[in-house]
């Protein structure tokens, strides 16, 4: 990994390298596939919902067990219905451990409730109620696709021991059922173990998983990785550009002297979005006819073309993925220049009053995919709006700082889907009183246009709801949609059974090892 992982607690750690480690330690009631992104069983052996569409049933499995771990007093235990509760109840608290996700709140009845009281109810959430191996939860209205949010990598199941021993500590001892346990976590590498009673097993009967450890190391510096895969002695590479393969490749001579590694690509089309972050509450990004003139001024084929070597799709359709449920029919305009120009002068913008020079907070190294995305936005805001921006590369900790302090008023930022659902796209816009987005951006019908989808039954309208809300950011522009990426992964040819995935994930469970005859 390029960034350290700082946090491995599932309902605060949300950047992809901590997602990534947590989603091998914890479960939830159920999971998406990163290939088909069909939703399949975990903790939940099955769900129900009934005719009204407002209350769903889970039936717990009885044979998964927690990792062994001294918070509990005889090394592990069952996990039980009233964990699950226990978990969703602490999702819905307010505790500075948690990053809210109100598509979830907001629709669990007493959800709202509970969070605004600071979790201080004796009973829990209101609608969260357990039932022998049962767990029913019943929502304020109707939601559709509300297994979708449950499946959220977020949304996994940790006991009540771990937060009572740990406490806020809880971050850095992750206690979960997962197939892979924490072992070690150390400023250069963390080491995960085989959950060796793990409840799973393969199509064979062979109990899952196969791997008994795995190992995941720092090294911000891509050509250091590179020469460690080329040595052998790390197996799987994350953030490769197309440029950076011809270097794994290794040269003709080496491939007839048999030097280079065996090796193989994996790559998908990611459910995700680069794109530009505005502070929609502080000038000049307060002003609409600036971030509309951004918008118009960037050509995102010849960023694509001409500085990422073709690794990236264009966002035609805007902020929001084709989904078979949302036919999107928005049309993002195309690059304007004169029109962009235009919109600055109205912004107030010219010769005699210049737009003020801007720091625009990028995440990685100098040399990265990340870089050269901000290098070319730098170079055509220059050359097209006379605009001067200056790239401040950073951890992605501090740009999460930067963005939350109000410091940084422009960045550079990536979103991935965590379920197959445009609302996973369009909840992050949301505002309401007491509760605030990352771009300050609020909007009315916005936030009515969302409303409607959550609670819309009728497929036809439902989709109407959400191209509406999808047309507003449009033509808002609190961010600025770049590209839509790819997630490519490079692997000595021994380690079998990685898939990549569209949520730029790999489930490690069925992973093995074959050694390559010679």
């Amino acid at each position: 990994s390029d960034e350290n992982v700082t946090n491995l607690f599932p309902l605060g750690a949300i950047d992809k390298y901590s997602t990534r480690i947590a989603s091998q330690i914890f479960e939830g009631l159920l999971k998406i596939d990163g290939s088909t992104l069909e939703l399949l069983p975990a903790i939940a052996e099955s769900f129900t919902v009934n005719a009204d569409g407002d209350k769903y049933t889970f039936t717990i499995r009885k044979d998964v067990y927690f990792h062994k771990d001294d918070c509990f007093s005889d090394g592990t235990r069952l996990l039980t219905a009233d964990d699950v509760k226990f978990a969703l109840d602490f999702a819905c608290s307010g505790s500075s451990l948690v990053i809210p996700d109100f598509s979830f709140i907001d629709q669990v009845k007493g959800g709202r409730d509970y969070y605004s009281n600071g979790g201080k109810s004796s009973q829990g959430v209101e609608g969260i109620n357990v039932k022998g191996n049962v767990v029913e939860i019943s929502l304020e209205q109707p939601f559709i696709g509300f297994e979708n949010v449950v499946a959220k990598s977020s949304f996994k199941i940790f006991p009540k021991e771990a937060l009572d021993r740990y406490g806020n500590n809880i971050i850095k001892h992750p206690v979960g059922t997962g197939p892979f346990c924490l072992k070690e976590w150390t400023d250069e590498r963390l080491l995960l173990g085989r959950h060796e009673a793990y409840w799973r097993k393969d199509s064979d009967g062979n109990q899952l998983p196969y791997l008994s450890q795995i190992e995941m190391t720092y090294q911000r510096d891509k050509k250091q990785e590179i020469l460690a895969f080329r040595n052998k002695e790390i197996d799987l590479m994350f953030e490769i550009s197309t440029e950076e393969i011809d270097h794994l490749l290794g040269s003709l001579q080496e491939a007839k002297e048999g030097k280079n590694i065996k090796h193989k690509v994996e790559s998908a089309s990611v459910l995700g979005i680069e794109y530009i972050g505005f502070n929609n509450a502080v000038a000049p990004f307060d002003n609409l006819f600036v971030r509309q003139a951004i918008a118009l001024a960037l050509n995102h084929e010849d960023i694509i073309i001409d500085h990422l070597d073709g690794d990236g799709l264009t966002p035609d359709n805007g902020f929001v993925p084709y989904f078979s449920e949302f036919e999107n029919a928005t049309q993002i305009p195309v690059t304007n220049v004169e029109k962009a120009k235009e919109l600055l002068i109205k912004a107030g913008y010219n010769a005699q009053h210049p737009f003020p020079k801007q720091t625009f907070y990028v995440t990685g190294e100098e040399g990265s995919k990340n870089y050269k995305i901000a290098q070319a936005v730098k170079e055509q805001l220059r050359n097209n709006l006379n605009i001067e921006i200056a790239v401040k590369v950073v951890t992605y900790q501090e740009r999460v700082e930067a963005v939350k302090s109000g410091v940084a008023l422009m960045w550079k930022a990536g979103w991935i889907g965590e379920s197959p659902s445009p609302l996973d796209f369009l909840s992050p816009f949301l505002s309401s009183k007491g509760q605030k987005n990352d771009f300050n951006f609020v909007s009315s019908p916005f936030n009515a246009a969302i409303q409607n989808a959550w609670n819309e039954r009728d497929v036809f309208k439902r989709r109407s709801s959400l191209l509406e809300a999808q047309n507003i950011l449009a033509n808002e522009c609190p961010v600025v949609p770049l590209l839509r990426d790819n997630m490519i992964i490079m692997l000595n040819v021994r380690l079998r059974g990685v898939v990549a995935s569209q949520l730029d994930m790999i489930d490690f469970t069925e992973v093995y090892i074959k050694e390559p005859r010679d």
